[in-house]
């Protein structure tokens, strides 16, 4: 008899533990897509002997790119941030940037050159230009990854 309670207890152990990490799984496949915003980081910038375009940056994706996901909420909080810094006037997009962000939707792009400390906001049609003279975002994505550092 306590061999069977033995059995039925571990046969319902062993059941729940599935269970539950089969739903842990099933909510970790459909929420991540959702919430990351695609990184790019151009490493073929020192090999063009001219500005890099943005033609230019997406035209060899896979082969001068390398691709970091990261969570979604940094994505508002870096478009406040560089919003807080000069905003200067610009006739096109900042050319020579090293770092797309991308969000979900694959509309809107922030674009950035750590080195020149120029981002470029491209929103719902609308370009804006700003430059960051304390290089205050620079040091925070550095402190965040080293993804975003000068030498890789």
């Amino acid at each position: 008899m306590r061999k069977y309670k033995i059995t039925g207890i571990l046969l319902i152990s062993i059941i729940l533990i599935t269970c539950v990490s089969f739903n842990l799984n099933k909510n970790k496949q459909t929420e991540s897509p959702n919430n990351v915003i695609e990184v790019y980081k151009f490493l073929g910038l020192d090999t063009y002997p001219f500005s890099i375009t943005e033609e230019m940056f997406w035209e060899n994706k896979n082969l001068e790119h390398v691709k970091m996901n990261m969570p979604d909420i940094f994505i508002e909080g870096i478009v406040k941030d560089v919003q807080k810094t000069e905003q200067i006037k610009h006739n096109g997009l900042s050319e020579d940037f090293d770092f797309a962000f991308v969000t979900t939707n694959n509309q809107d792009t922030i674009y950035a050159s750590l080195i020149k400390n120029l981002w470029t906001l491209k929103k719902n049609g609308k370009i804006e230009y700003y430059r960051d003279n304390d290089e205050d975002l620079k040091k925070t994505l550095q402190e965040y990854s080293s993804f975003f550092s000068n030498c890789w």
